[in-house]
């Protein structure tokens, strides 16, 4: 009888060696459990984080299309007013050339109208 005392008590210290176990094990999948939790909940806020940059990035590529776009209409602009310059510039050349002619003709004018007076005279 003694042995089976013997035998019991080291079965229930088996017992409580393995409940003691347990309640470590338990302790640590809680512990890992809570750190899975942080980590989902870390993981969530990266991926909204992602999200935000993803549509910051799309907002930034419009703006670069419209200046892009902006830029290609002021050298459209620029280049009709460089033409423009460029035919303002002939015009005046123009002007310039019938204003030496105008000179010409009225100072052959002038002369022809002192010539007839010196010979009516």
């Amino acid at each position: 009888m003694q042995r089976a005392v013997e035998e019991t008590r080291k079965g229930v210290r088996v017992v409580d060696d393995s409940v003691d176990f347990l309640r470590e094990t338990v302790g640590y999948l809680m512990t890992i459990g809570e750190l899975l939790d942080d980590v989902e909940e870390k993981l969530k806020e990266i991926k909204d984080e992602v999200l935000m940059t993803q549509e910051k990035v799309e907002e930034s590529k419009k703006a670069l299309e419209n200046l892009a776009a902006s830029a290609e209409e002021m050298t459209a602009s620029a280049e009709e007013v460089s033409a423009s310059a460029e035919e303002q510039a002939s015009a005046l050349e123009e002007v310039k050339r019938n204003i030496a002619e105008l000179r010409n003709i009225v100072r052959n004018l002038r002369q022809s109208v002192e010539f007839i007076k010196v010979e009516t005279s």
